[in-house]
């Protein structure tokens, strides 16, 4: 979950160059050999759009609560949010915290194409883009962490609402999840991170997923060019051991756990 603040008008031009960047990134990826991992994800999940009426749950949910005024209590609601006193609606948070459509459909096809045995989230908010990926793939074991109590309890419910009571919600830290993740027994593993955006620890919860012992491992980062530290959590990721594939969207970031120590960066506009 992560309610994102305005930025001040240096972080917007910080940002700006980084697109910037970005784009000439794209060109160079356009010029090179595609290695496979990264031309599959480009033909089946960039460039596909059929059966996406397979995510209507999520959208959906949104709908519902883009309309729903009821209040929730404001604190705690995640990194660079400043803490204060009061409520907030939840459809404030549904239009500022949950993943846009856009994310959640590119989060939809993945788990569909890639059928993970196992999801876990860290960042449920209302439970919009774990409505998104259960769609994807309704026979994972989903699981998803979220440290907002009133917004977890409200999760929960509308999972329940949306026919996936079987989702596994902790309402924890996401330092605290990994003592209450499955260890063993993973084969293919998908991770979605989308809260914490501090350096340190978002590096930190990669590298325990990585050191996880799934056969194939995907993660996905959100909002790898929010703001400078998280710009450099991104480049620290790509440099860890195992994230051989990785994929920049300017926005949100993917990595493929390679057994090699192969490394590519590839860049594409979505």
């Amino acid at each position: 979950m992560s309610l994102l603040p305005v930025l001040p008008p240096m972080h917007i031009m910080t940002r700006t160059a980084g697109l910037v960047s970005h784009r000439i990134s794209v060109w160079q990826s356009a010029a090179a050999s595609l290695h496979p991992l990264a031309a599959d994800f480009a033909k089946n999940i960039l460039h596909c759009r059929d059966a996406e009426e397979g995510c209507q749950p999520a959208e959906a949910l949104r709908k519902r609560l883009l309309a729903d005024d009821s209040m929730l209590p404001r604190s705690n609601l995640g990194a660079g949010f400043r803490r204060r006193a009061g409520s907030i609606k939840v459809s404030e948070l549904a239009r500022h915290s949950s993943v846009k459509p856009r994310k959640g459909r590119l989060l939809y096809r993945m788990a569909r194409h890639y059928a993970p045995s196992h999801i876990i989230e860290f960042g449920t908010c209302l439970g919009i883009s774990t409505i998104y990926m259960a769609c994807g793939c309704p026979l994972a074991r989903l699981h998803t962490v979220e440290g907002h109590e009133a917004a977890a309890t409200l999760a929960g419910k509308n999972f329940m609402a949306t026919g996936f009571p079987d989702i596994r919600l902790h309402c924890c830290t996401f330092a605290e999840a990994f003592t209450r993740l499955p260890g063993d027994g993973i084969s293919e593993l998908m991770v979605f991170i989308d809260g914490d955006h501090r350096l340190h620890p978002t590096v930190d919860y990669v590298s325990q997923f990585m050191d996880m012992q799934a056969r194939t491992l995907i993660l996905v980062l959100d909002d790898i060019n929010w703001s400078p530290p998280m710009k450099k959590a991104w480049r620290m990721i790509r440099d860890l051991p195992g994230t051989g594939i990785t994929v920049d969207l300017y926005d949100m970031g993917i990595v493929f756990r390679c057994p090699t120590d192969e490394k590519q960066n590839f860049s594409f506009i979505y």
